[in-house]
């Protein structure tokens, strides 16, 4: 500036000079700090990746407006580091999203006065998800059980199935890969939930377990998969009737067969396990010929051999024909019959009767008459050959004139006039 001096003479003299006035700084602006500082950044960056470059300056001159930048909240540093001079954010460690995905913390910038001033700024920082874990399952093995009977669309059960990541990364698919035992027509797997139903008829009797490799994917890229193996076991119902190994059975027993004895095993079998495939015979004693068989018959529960209970007179029954039950143990229970023939032998038990047992009769002492003077006849209750008779006479009566045919015919051959005859009838 020019300053000027003036006296109070006449004339006025003046004078002037001119003043230059230096103003010297002093720290009192504090750092300004220019825009947010919100950044977003993958799980998966590597060790000095540049996040962001804090962007500030000081109205103050030289050296006071020479900046500082650190962070000043505990436990980041670890993480990130900031550049001192330049403001700039790297990445000083790993990341990883599942175990912290968001890190809030404050950034100080400050001047180099003496006392230096500072201004903060809360930075954020987003970790973002990278698909780095498969699905994991809640077991890697599961184990239904499942009646046969069940119907179309029945849920078997449900696969329960994690994934760390979020978003499409932690979305998940189901599908059945491979097949291991069983048709592949009877289950399917919704690809959404993981929930197993039935999609085809089932029956133990054919296919009583399935096993299966059920495979998860994620939704991430390269997706990422686990297997579950998936056993389901068949569980049995009383839907099968037992069947005799025959329709029918034919047997023939002798007439002096000891009471007690078994002759016929009359087995049968059932598809089913377990109890339902349990069977237990009896006879039938709906008619008057199974009660009648069932005097002299028995049947074991457990085994089905049938047995004699009474001995048979084959000369007052010949045969007998007794129906067997084969009743499982399900419930409802399940049976099935069978008839069983039994024809009964005949042992040599009964001796030759005569009818009658005296005989009179005359024979001509002059030879003018038939030689047969009389024809005796015995019979038999047995059959066969041992019903067939021989006839012969008694040793003390071999030295008189007669003689007998084996058709029961006495023949005369002296001129005595009285004789007592003893004839024996006898088989074989």
């Amino acid at each position: 500036m020019i300053i000027t001096a003036k006296d109070n003479g006449t004339p006025r003299l003046t004078g002037t000079l001119t003043l230059v006035i230096e103003v010297t700084d002093v720290n009192d602006n504090n750092p300004i700090i220019i825009g947010q500082y919100a950044a977003s950044v993958l799980e998966n960056v590597p060790i000095h990746f540049v996040i962001f470059k804090v962007d500030a300056y000081d109205a103050d001159e030289d050296a006071f407006g020479k900046l500082k930048y650190e962070i000043v909240s505990p436990g980041i540093n670890s993480m990130f580091k900031l550049e001192e001079n330049t403001g700039t954010l790297q990445v000083a460690s790993s990341l990883d999203r599942e175990s912290t995905n968001k890190y809030e913390f404050i950034i100080q910038v400050s001047d180099n006065g003496i006392p230096s001033l500072s201004t903060t700024l809360t930075a954020t920082i987003n970790v973002l998800d990278v698909n780095d874990f498969a699905p994991k399952p809640n077991a890697l093995f599961y184990h239904f059980f499942l009646s046969e009977d069940v119907l179309l669309n029945t849920k078997v059960g449900n696969v329960v199935v994690n994934d760390d990541d979020i978003g499409i990364n932690s979305e998940l698919m189901f599908d059945i890969a491979t097949y291991w035992k069983g048709p592949k027509t009877h289950f399917d797997v919704n690809q959404k939930t993981g929930e197993l139903f039935t999609k085809g008829t089932l029956d133990r009797e054919l296919d009583d377990v399935y096993s299966f490799l059920l495979r998860v994917k994620d939704g991430g890229t390269p997706s990422l998969s686990s297997d579950i193996t998936i056993n389901i076991n068949i569980q049995d119902i009383n839907d099968n009737f037992p069947v005799f190994t025959r329709p029918q059975f034919s047997t023939a027993i002798f007439e002096n067969l000891t009471s007690g004895s078994n002759f016929l095993s009359t087995r049968a079998t059932d598809d089913d396990v377990g109890e339902n495939a349990k069977i237990r015979y009896q006879l039938e004693l709906s008619s008057d010929d199974n009660l009648r068989a069932n005097y002299y018959f028995g049947v074991d529960e457990n085994t089905g051999n049938l047995f004699l209970r009474q001995k048979i007179d084959r000369e007052v029954y010949q045969s007998f024909v007794l129906t067997i039950t084969a009743r499982d143990n399900g419930v409802p229970s399940l049976s099935n019959q069978a008839k069983v023939h039994i024809k009964v032998e005949d042992v040599n038990d009964n001796v030759p009767v005569f009818s009658p047992v005296f005989y009179n009769t005359e024979a001509s002492t002059v030879n003018v008459c038939d030689a047969v003077i009389a024809t005796v006849r015995s019979s038999d209750k047995d059959i066969g050959r041992n019903a067939a008779v021989n006839y012969k006479l008694q040793e003390y009566d071999s030295q008189t004139p007669f003689s007998v045919s084996q058709l029961g015919n006495n023949t005369f051959f002296n001129s005595r006039f009285l004789y007592f005859l003893y004839i024996v009838s006898s088989v074989k």
